[in-house]
């Protein structure tokens, strides 16, 4: 969520580096998702450490099962600002619709609660939610060490990567026009 919304005014707030210098500007959404990832994975270790040390019991094997997953969501976070970003320089009003969205989305997805509490047709429903297997799977690997998968351990990846590579696509098609909007 920080990621997309700290990058997402990037193009805007750049714009005269956009004007001046030849660059891949694609590399402005991209550098403050991967400030915000670096940032967060230490947050998110010492996190593991304050829960190891009241007692949680923390899969530290899981780390590993768990980097894919973190490097899969920073493609998805990735395809998100690419897209988000791109948009915002046509349509203004991202900027302001974006956060409430974001916080919807935070709700909406099992960070603070398990699916499993949530009535059935709504935890089926939750599965259309494409944050929920992240959090599910880094839930699975480091907290409870259950390492099984199942079918949405293929097409969530699958769709990460087409969100990503059509994000590209859209960021890179529209990026001739950023200076006439600019």
């Amino acid at each position: 969520s920080e990621a997309v919304l700290r990058s997402s005014n990037t193009i805007s707030a750049n714009a005269a580096l956009i004007g001046k210098v030849a660059f891949p500007s694609e590399l402005l959404p991209l550098s403050t998702v991967t400030a915000t990832f670096m940032m967060n994975m230490l947050g998110y270790l010492a996190v593991l450490l304050v829960l190891q040390l009241m007692g949680a019991d923390i899969h530290w094997l899981g780390l590993l099962a768990a980097l894919p997953v973190v490097l899969l969501l920073y493609l998805f976070a990735s395809g998100l600002a690419l897209f988000i970003s791109a948009l915002q320089v046509f349509i203004r009003d991202i900027s302001q619709i974006l956060p409430p969205l974001m916080t919807f989305w935070f709700f909406t997805t099992p960070i603070l609660y398990s699916s499993s509490l949530l009535p059935e047709n709504f935890a089926t429903l939750m599965k259309f939610n494409p944050m929920s297997w992240y959090v599910e799977r880094l839930r699975d690997f480091l907290l409870l060490g259950n390492y099984q998968l199942g079918p949405w351990d293929l097409l969530v990846p699958a769709v990460t990567v087409v969100v990503f590579i059509l994000s590209l696509r859209f960021f890179r098609k529209f990026s001739a026009h950023f200076e006439d909007f600019l």
